[in-house]
């Protein structure tokens, strides 16, 4: 209108397949040409519809690092085993030109275990051990191990926790009247395996070295060999846990409509994403995070912190897709609540275009892979108003402008 200063409306329209754009800065309006500032655009783009996929298996079922033992914990009601190398039925001494081999007897075991982490505010926790059959395996199942641990008559020791210790070497040793509890019959060629239940005033967990940690299980027997040679009369045969397990009361199965992380055996998840080209061939990313929204709230150990990790896929070979060595963290999960979990992937994006070139796609799993209670389940393109989304903040070329 003449007379009124007035606002220049103009329009800009971009279509854009699966993405909506935001324009955060626009060029300032200059008198004579200038170099403007670059357009910074933020795009919230979705994965392919259908192409976002949990898979498990990635570390099998008796392979993990770790043996979680809880009682009654909402993320997890677990048991474990330990299968130890076989005691010798004797003792050898001497070389190969000179062996000697002794019959012993046993004055007493101990057993240790490392403690990886557990709830620094539990108190009065205990943990139990029981003899188990000798031929426990990988196929032993919960119901096997549940009848073995509330067995009184096959409770060998108790290991008191005490409050002050989260980390550390748990041990217990039977000496006496105690080591009658332990009896290995003759057929099971020193063959020994337990049972490991938590007990306590309160829900809670505990999460173990298992039998491929350097701190596995060891199983001791001190014993005096049948020899006058005080200088080899007494002996220590000690034996690590080579076969461990956690078996859980109500194993979590994944959804395929939905998005699993972590449990045993351990899942991950795979998103495919398409960016527009204005990102890939002339824009520069500044920003990229990845959203993912729990459909339920997310259980785990309390203060004991488990995150999600996301890396890039190197190639596209589906739940084989080799991965790269970079990985971003989220901020540790909020058990107890639904709150949206974010992945700060800016580093991961980038390498989706220039003399890089990755495929467009996230491997998303739990950071502690077989050594959380923590398994929380996301939504995914299938789940109405939980789906994924990545948000990519990028900046476009610089702009020569004319007044």
């Amino acid at each position: 209108m003449k007379g009124r200063n007035g606002f220049a409306l103009v329009g800009l329209l971009a279509l854009v397949v699966g993405a909506c754009t935001e324009q955060l800065a626009a060029p300032a309006p200059c008198k004579e040409p200038c170099l403007a500032a670059p357009q910074l655009v933020q795009d919230t783009i979705a994965p392919l519809n259908g192409a976002d996929s949990s898979f498990a298996g990635y570390i099998l079922r008796d392979h993990e690092l770790t043996m979680l033992v809880s009682n009654g914990l909402p993320a997890a009601d677990d048991r474990a085993y330990v299968r130890f190398v076989p005691r010798a039925s004797f003792i050898v001494l001497g070389s190969d030109s000179t062996t000697d081999t002794l019959s012993y007897t046993v004055d007493s075991v101990a057993f240790r275990f490392n403690l990886v982490a557990r709830d620094t505010l539990a108190l009065g926790d205990t943990l139990y051990l029981y003899q188990l059959a000798a031929t426990v395996d990988s196929t032993v199942e919960y119901p096997e191990i549940e009848a073995g641990v509330t067995d009184p008559a096959k409770l060998l020791a108790s290991i008191p926790i005490p409050d002050s210790v989260h980390s550390g070497i748990l041990q217990t040793v039977l000496t006496g009247p105690d080591l009658a509890r332990l009896q290995i019959p003759a057929g099971d060629s020193g063959r020994l395996s337990i049972g490991l239940r938590l007990g306590g005033p309160a829900a809670t967990g505990l999460i173990l070295s298992g039998g491929l940690a350097a701190n596995s299980p060891l199983w001791a027997s001190f014993v005096t060999a049948d020899t006058a040679d005080t200088l080899v009369q007494h002996q220590i045969m000690s034996r690590a846990g080579f076969r461990t397990g956690t078996r859980s009361a109500a194993p979590v199965v994944p959804d395929n409509d939905h998005i699993t992380l972590g449990g045993i055996p351990s899942s991950r998840a795979i998103f495919r994403f398409e960016l527009p080209k204005r990102i890939t061939d002339t824009g520069t990313v500044v920003k990229a995070k990845l959203i993912l929204i729990p459909i339920a709230p997310v259980n785990g150990l309390p203060h004991v912190s488990a995150r999600v990790a996301a890396r890039n896929a190197l190639t596209d070979l589906g739940r084989k897709s080799p991965v790269s060595s970079i990985v971003v963290l989220s901020d540790s999960l909020n058990f107890g609540t639904a709150d949206t979990v974010s992945l700060p992937v800016t580093t991961l994006v980038r390498s989706w275009g220039g003399t890089i070139d990755l495929p467009h796609i996230l491997v998303v799993s739990l950071n502690e892979e077989g050594g959380s209670f923590a398994q929380p389940v996301f939504g995914s393109t299938r789940t109405p108003g939980l789906e994924p989304k990545l948000i990519v903040t990028y900046s476009l070329p610089y702009i020569v402008s004319r007044p």
